[in-house]
């Protein structure tokens, strides 16, 4: 894609972010210095580095985390079915359903389940985002998902969710007329494999006060003073995201407090970052990445 057509591209959605929610408008800041960023956002990471840069704009608390994905399939909020169902919190969704899901509003996780038992999640997905297209598209094209090992795969409502379902003839009709919407699962499917050789990497290269610093920078609230990480889940579910039990996690970052690098509070939601430069060189980040300071 040229630089051209990545600028019409990055004005087009940044018009349909805003107007799809709460009919807001553009505000002034949407210039050409933005549009040369959001330029640059599209050319290296199409999508979802977008509507981090967004939030920030906006003032807000929000951010991406390697974790979390917002926003990446917003194309397909414009063909969806007007009326969503409503699926309610703990609804599973297995791997060998041939549908694809649209989230219109909630939050999904995809866990892995093995065949002793043992569950891990891979990541969450919010507003924006379409789930099961692997199945899907493997299922149409004839693979038996059973082949693909003893691991078994399922997405999760993790609070009331509204969805939109698409069958197989749904996208393949929609992708036929509109080949956009098939561009853009190939960007999203492309960063989720991804997301998951940074995770492959980390669980094998990285320590673990590593990971939990790396976490923790990735919710970094922005201009905050002190600096600090908004904790928006559980430990456990914090634990069960960076591979390790609850236990050895509470161990972590007691360490961490113990070295000074932060202060945390088992009933806060907050984590005070207190020698910041530390702190992100134990992540392996330079502090500007995360909207910290030396």
């Amino acid at each position: 894609m040229g630089h051209g057509m990545a600028g019409k591209r990055a004005r087009m959605l940044c018009s349909q972010h805003y107007s799809q929610k709460e009919g807001r408008k553009l505000p002034p800041i949407v210039n050409a210095g933005l549009t040369a960023r959001l330029e640059a956002a599209i050319w290296f990471c199409p999508l979802l580095h977008i509507y981090w840069g967004y939030d920030r704009l906006e003032g807000k608390e929000k951010r991406m985390s390697f974790t979390e994905l917002v926003g990446q399939n917003m194309c397909w909020r414009t063909v969806a079915p007007a009326r969503p169902r409503l699926w309610k919190k703990g609804h599973k969704f297995n791997d060998d359903v041939p549908q694809m899901f649209f989230v219109v509003s909630g939050r999904v996780r995809l866990m892995a389940l093995a065949e002793e038992g043992g569950e891990k999640t891979l990541w969450y997905l919010r507003d924006g985002c379409c789930f099961n297209e692997t199945p899907l598209f493997a299922i149409n094209g004839g693979m038996d998902m059973r082949i693909m090992g003893d691991a078994r795969f399922y997405h999760e409502c993790v609070e009331d969710s509204y969805l939109c379902a698409f069958s197989v003839e749904d996208v393949l009709r929609l992708g036929a007329r509109q080949p956009e919407l098939l561009l853009n699962l190939c960007h999203s499917f492309s960063f989720k494999v991804t997301l998951l050789s940074q995770q492959v990497v980390s669980l094998s290269l990285e320590s673990q006060m590593t990971r939990v610093c790396k976490f923790l920078a990735s919710r970094i609230v922005p201009g905050s003073q002190p600096l600090r990480a908004r904790r928006d889940m559980s430990y456990r579910e914090m634990a069960d995201l960076l591979g390790m039990h609850r236990i050895s996690l509470y161990k972590i970052l007691r360490q961490a407090q113990g070295r000074g690098l932060l202060r945390f509070d088992k009933n806060s939601e907050d984590v005070l970052i207190l020698q910041p430069a530390e702190f992100f060189k134990e992540a392996h980040l330079p502090p500007a990445a995360c909207g910290g300071r030396n």
